[in-house]
């Protein structure tokens, strides 16, 4: 299929019937779509549906659009989505246009997604965006998700563009990821960000990860970053796969977090892992954290680690929740930083703690810190039940 489009739109669609569709797609695709007209486009949906999709065949696809967008969609039905998709890919976008868009969703979702097709993706987005995003289904909306990817990948994004977005989201959440799928990823971001975050909903989350992984990260864009969540967690988090990542992130931050709600955390990560860091930009950080905490840490992997960070800071910090944290790491690491940074940093904390440490691994740590610090530091909670068991450990310093 070849697609050339260079024509102005106004779409309105208002489509309020239920549906029950379901599509069974075996054949290969050889699809180009480009697609140079100014669009604007408004989307009413209201019916429910029910979708079923199963896609085996193998695709090349190349996207060109280069038009600018205004888009609201508006879709308030609930959803069943069964997603399979087993062919291989190989897809390339360009996109170059300019985009608003709203969308404003309140139905409930169950989705089921597989996905066992080797990928090989390549994205160029230069426009600029305003985004806003409201799901409140169901009390607004809630969610089911599960999803199962087993293929591998080669993704490489290279993102140039301004963007202003904001989420809101008052959903309930269910999600179990599955991803045992070797990954080569590169991800070059220079564009300036306002990011907003709103987030009351409860999140039961489960993440199985057990491929290996190389990524890189550049990223030298100005960020200003509110987040404000005040859900429950129930998160847990395995990750048995080796990693080689590098990340250079060289803009200015100004980031405030607020976060009311109560956590439960269980991470097991046994991967080797060599990560580079270069973080050379001036930061603001306010974080306010009131939530119960239930937090355990079991990692048996090695670790070769290197941080730069030649970044100014001011770092307020108010932490007025209880924690109970266990950490068990039985790997061995090799560990140089380099903070050449002028800091302020006040921190209050206020909340009672009872953290174990369980640490049988070799070290081989290296710090140079020449930066100067102004330090602020309040305690006001209980912290006798400390303890820390490193009697097995064998320094190699």
């Amino acid at each position: 299929m070849m697609n050339v489009d260079f024509g102005n739109k106004v779409m309105i669609n208002v489509d309020c019937g239920n549906k029950v569709m379901m599509n069974v797609d075996c054949g290969n695709k050889v699809m180009m779509n480009v697609d140079c007209g100014n669009k604007v486009m408004m989307n009413v949906d209201c019916g429910i549906k029910v979708m079923m999709n199963v896609d085996c065949g193998n695709k090349v696809m190349m996207n060109v659009d280069c038009g600018n967008k205004v888009m609201m969609n508006v879709d308030c039905g609930n959803k069943v989505t069964m997603n399979v998709d087993c062919g291989n890919k190989v897809m390339m976008n360009v996109d170059c246009g300019n985009k608003v868009m709203m969308n404003v969703d309140c139905g409930n979702k169950v989705m089921i997604y597989v996905d066992c097709g080797n990928k090989v993706m390549m994205n160029v987005d230069c426009g600029n965006k305003v985004m806003m995003n409201v799901d409140c289904g169901n009390k607004t909306g809630n969610k089911v998700m599960m999803n199962v990817d087993c293929g591998n990948k080669v993704m490489m994004n290279v993102d140039c563009d301004n963007k202003v977005m904001m989420n809101v989201d008052c959903g309930n959440k269910v999600m179990m990821n599955v991803d045992c799928g070797n990954k080569v990823m590169m991800n070059v971001d220079c564009g300036n960000k306002v990011m907003i975050n709103v987030d009351y909903g409860n999140e039961v989350m489960m993440n199985v990860d057990c491929g290996n992984k190389k990524m890189m990260n550049v990223d030298c864009g100005n960020k200003v970053m509110i987040n404000v969540d005040c859900g429950n967690k129930v998160m847990m988090y395995i990750n048995c796969g080796n990693k080689v990542m590098m990340n250079v992130d060289c803009g200015n931050k100004v980031m405030i977090n607020v976060d009311c709600g109560n956590e439960v955390m269980m991470n097991v990560d046994c991967g080797n892992k060599k990560i580079m860091n270069v973080d050379c930009g001036n930061k603001v950080m306010i974080n306010v954290d009131c939530g119960n905490k239930v937090m355990m840490y079991i990692n048996c992997g090695n670790k070769v680690m290197m941080n730069v960070d030649c970044g100014n800071k001011v770092m307020i910090n108010v932490d007025c929740g209880n924690k109970v944290m266990m950490n068990v790491d039985y790997g061995n690491r090799v560990m140089m930083n380099v903070d050449c940074g002028i800091k302020v940093m006040m921190n209050v904390d206020c909340g009672n703690k009872v953290m174990m440490n369980v640490d049988c691994g070799n070290k081989v740590m290296i710090n140079v810190d020449c930066g100067n610090k102004v330090m602020m530091t309040r305690l006001c909670g209980n912290n006798n039940h400390n303890l820390n068991t490193a009697s097995m450990r064998l320094s190699l310093i």
